[in-house]
């Protein structure tokens, strides 16, 4: 059976009181044939010596200062890596024993795989239970479009096929990107190459106050990647539209009964946006219908319809 090495990046920073979790949960996955690579930027708690209280030949530690972009310590992660693919994993997540098993033998069944994905649930500040993935369970193939309407990858669930990275490039490092270098690479990723999503769950993707992040600057950002994937011509400017309108949609639903003016302007920015879109059109007005009318909201919230039509109409691969 073929075993190629997996070579394990995980970036940290004062992650004293989950990193030693989330490396178990490496060091005792099911497929031995890894190494992990800790890219430290210089932490000021006690993360080192948490790192080097496991004595396993398999751990490499890297401190490195990184200046505050994310992307610089997995880049450097990826150029030290020595195995056939690379995969990528927080340090306040968690793997599931079977996880790069499951991977390794999905890359092993087609050679134009680039990236293989699956499910993972929230733990922490009230999202525990959601699930993080496709709404599409084990979809597979060339995901570009359907992944331009909406960062579907969780970023500690990723496997990639190290000669992608000689091919495709690396994370982009620009401060522009921040904290959605992710998005833009996986993007670029599916472009060219297969990627297949395990419709199991297979991690943990840990909530807490050190991970939160604001979601207007994230909307921002996400939308400065498909801009820069649209000047680079690699989607239209009809498709860059409605994956923005798709965008303002989802972020527009969140925030009502929150922020009702937001979400207000969110969905005229969609209807804007995603004119050729008639599902878009619909949903956008009944959004923002809802918006204008907070007692229709609370009726439905009332009587727990929100969640059924979250699951009926939240679907960001096809809007």
């Amino acid at each position: 059976m073929n075993q190629p090495l997996v070579s394990v990046v995980m970036p940290t920073y004062n992650q004293a009181p989950f990193i030693e979790e989330a490396i178990k949960s490496v060091l005792s996955q099911t497929y031995r044939h890894i190494e992990l690579i800790i890219i430290d930027n210089f932490s000021t708690d006690n993360t080192r010596q948490i790192v080097e209280s496991f004595v396993d030949p398999r751990v490499r530690y890297q401190p490195f200062a990184n200046q505050g972009i994310i992307a610089a310590s997995r880049n450097l992660g990826i150029k030290q890596a020595k195995g056939e693919y690379v995969a990528f994993i927080d340090s306040d997540d968690v793997w599931f024993e079977n996880k790069l098993r499951l991977q390794i033998d999905a890359f092993n069944e087609d050679p134009e795989i680039g990236l293989v994905s699956c499910l993972f649930v929230v733990k922490g500040a009230g999202g525990d239970g959601k699930i993080l993935g496709p709404k599409e369970r084990g979809i597979r193939g060339h995901l570009y479009d359907q992944l331009l309407n909406s960062n579907f990858i969780v970023g500690s669930s990723v496997v990639v096929k190290g000669s992608v990275f000689g091919e495709l490039g690396y994370f982009d490092e620009s401060s522009e990107l921040r904290c959605v270098e992710d998005f833009d690479l996986w993007l670029r990723i599916a472009r060219s190459k297969k990627v297949v999503f395990i419709p199991e769950i297979q991690g943990i993707y840990r909530l807490h106050a050190l991970n939160a992040n604001v979601e207007e600057s994230r909307l921002e950002k996400a939308l400065r990647v498909i801009d820069k994937h649209y000047a680079h011509g690699w989607t239209t400017k009809q498709r860059a539209d409605r994956a923005k309108a798709n965008f303002y949609f989802r972020e527009g639903w969140f925030l009502i009964g929150r922020d009702n003016k937001r979400a207000r302007s969110y969905f005229k920015r969609a209807l804007g946006l995603g004119s050729r879109s008639a599902r878009l059109i619909l949903l956008s007005m009944f959004g923002l219908t809802l918006s204008v009318l907070p007692w229709l909201y609370r009726f439905i919230r009332r009587r727990n319809l929100d969640r059924k039509i979250n699951h009926k109409i939240l679907n960001p691969q096809n809007l």
